[in-house]
């Protein structure tokens, strides 16, 4: 995914290449996004992160963060979803300067807000993608079921990195059109 939004944003209208490497850059290759999704989405969710964790102590947990009804649980839904709206530039920022030090807030609020509607639809393909993401079932063959079935899980798997695809896509379009507003 990050090689797709690197290429787009250069204006490479093309899929990107797999390097498969050697044993040990082939787990590079594999392990490297990985890290860099999984860093990128705990930056942008820190302050609801920390705020969970202050508020742990007082026993709210995220088990209970969507059935609870206080104005904590508020402050925390509020945090989280903010956290996601931001994901999409904040994961540019990393597939294209391939630089973590400038997940900085002013480096990301700044293009949101100079292009707050082209970057709602950007928001939109990625939440859709994660939605979808969250309705298929892990692929794998079981004779349990029929064939159909089997063949319906593996068609609705593909459909979702086709969705996945053109949300990366998305995020590359953006910076190609918007690099103006991005200070880095």
């Amino acid at each position: 995914y990050l090689n797709i939004i690197y290429e787009t944003a250069y204006d490479i209208d093309k899929l990107s290449e797999i390097y498969l490497g050697t044993s040990i850059t082939f787990l590079w290759y594999m392990v490297k996004p990985l890290v860099v999704f999984l860093f990128t989405m705990a930056i942008v969710q820190l302050p609801f992160i920390i705020t969970l964790a202050i508020l742990d102590r007082k026993g709210i947990t995220y088990e209970e963060l969507w059935i609870g009804q206080t104005n904590l649980h508020l402050l925390l839904r509020i945090l989280f979803m903010t956290g996601l709206f931001i994901f999409p530039m904040a994961i540019l920022t990393t597939a294209v300067s391939k630089d973590i030090m400038l997940l900085r807030p002013d480096y990301l609020i700044k293009p949101i807000l100079k292009a707050l509607v082209p970057y709602l639809v950007v928001a939109a393909l990625v939440i859709a993608t994660g939605i979808a993401e969250m309705q298929t079932a892990n692929y794998f063959f079981s004779p349990d079921i029929s064939l159909v079935q089997n063949i319906n899980r593996l068609g609705l798997n593909l459909a979702v990195q086709l969705i996945a695809i053109i949300a990366m896509r998305s995020i590359g379009l953006f910076y190609r059109h918007y690099a103006c507003y991005c200070a880095w």
